[in-house]
């Protein structure tokens, strides 16, 4: 779910003047908070992280403090992830890709990151609330594209997941208005992306583009996939082949 936070400004704008004020000496969450607490569990934090993750904390305090709820955390949120990945469907395999009513194409399922969350968890959280399958993200230390977009160093990043389940689009809501949910075969998909047109659906009605941004990933993806299986292709024939736990020589 990727929401505009234009609107509620005000909460906002005043949570930054409560922590950026330098004279909120009574402020329990502090970086050397961070600091302190990382000592007694025996772990090292750099100054960044103490940093970071004091942020994260006081956003959560703040916005529960003030009545707020877990969706109003997204406010705050600094990253969108979305996930890419294969589902057989009828005989049919595919990308999973959904359409949000509020959007003017089709993208990939996964939304905001949420202050304290790691990517990898949110984008498996967004992947459930979104298509009620499980994605399980393959390489969580390793996105497969990660770019900035808008303002602010606002990042969009994509990591390459395993689904599993049966897809269903999730009751209507405002907050979560996917309406569809399209299984799209690989080369289509690539078409699409480098063209810019408009999928063709299954009762021949002209449906929507890719996102700007979804097109962008997937072509990262896309490129990746390509570079290893050109990896594979000149593999010496002689070379010894890795297998699950012992390897023959």
């Amino acid at each position: 779910m990727i929401r505009n936070t234009r609107e509620k400004a005000g909460p906002k704008k005043k949570f930054f003047n409560n922590f950026e004020n330098k004279e909120n000496k009574g402020r329990a969450i502090t970086p050397h908070l961070v600091y302190e607490m990382a000592k007694v569990f025996g772990c090292s934090v750099s100054k960044e992280e103490a940093e970071r993750q004091a942020y994260e904390m006081y956003t959560e305090h703040f916005i529960f403090s003030q009545g707020g709820s877990l969706e109003e955390l997204e406010e705050f949120a600094t990253e969108t992830v979305v996930g890419i990945g294969l589902l057989k469907i009828n005989r049919v395999i595919g990308y999973v890709m959904v359409e949000n009513e509020k959007r003017t194409g089709y993208g990939f399922p996964g939304g905001t990151v949420r202050p304290g969350e790691k990517p990898p968890r949110s984008l498996q959280r967004e992947i459930r609330e979104e298509t009620s399958l499980e994605g399980i993200v393959l390489d969580p230390d390793n996105p497969v594209s990660s770019h900035e977009v808008g303002e602010n160093g606002y990042m969009f990043t994509a990591y390459a997941v395993s689904f599993g389940g049966e897809p269903q689009v999730p009751k209507y809501s405002k907050e979560e208005p996917i309406i569809n949910i399209h299984i799209i075969k690989e080369d289509v998909l690539r078409k699409l992306c480098i063209s810019g047109k408009a999928l063709k659906l299954a009762d021949g009605q002209i449906g929507k583009g890719i996102l700007l941004s979804h097109r962008k990933v997937f072509l990262e993806y896309m490129r990746i996939k390509d570079s290893e299986k050109l990896q594979l292709k000149l593999r010496p024939k002689n070379s010894p082949k890795k297998r699950g736990g012992v390897q023959n020589v």
